[in-house]
């Protein structure tokens, strides 16, 4: 069981776990909260729709979000290589 809690690769893993929940949360939020503005635009009658704004701008966001969590992992080897000559000997207690 010590082997489990010591292999930095489960605790990258339950980072990544996190990451991708944390985006979801995120991604409900925000349909909720958007929804909720539409239709207090559709109560205040058929104007401009200033909403619009609010789901372009924060969708940004929930897109660059989502792109780092799904595909801002992916590196070179080479990358990963002189990161790791970068890094001391001995990381258990940073992780």
């Amino acid at each position: 069981m010590s082997e489990l809690a010591a292999d930095p690769r489960r605790d990258l893993a339950i980072k990544r776990i996190q990451e991708k929940r944390s985006f979801w949360v995120h991604a409900f939020t925000y349909l909720v909260v958007n929804a909720m503005i539409a239709v207090v635009w559709l109560a205040m009658g058929f104007s401009f729709y200033w909403p619009i704004f609010v789901i372009a701008g924060w969708g940004m966001g929930l897109a660059i979000h989502g792109f780092n969590v799904y595909r801002g992992n992916s590196y070179t080897e080479a990358q990963v290589q002189r990161e790791l000559k970068r890094l001391p000997d001995d990381i258990r207690g940073q992780l």
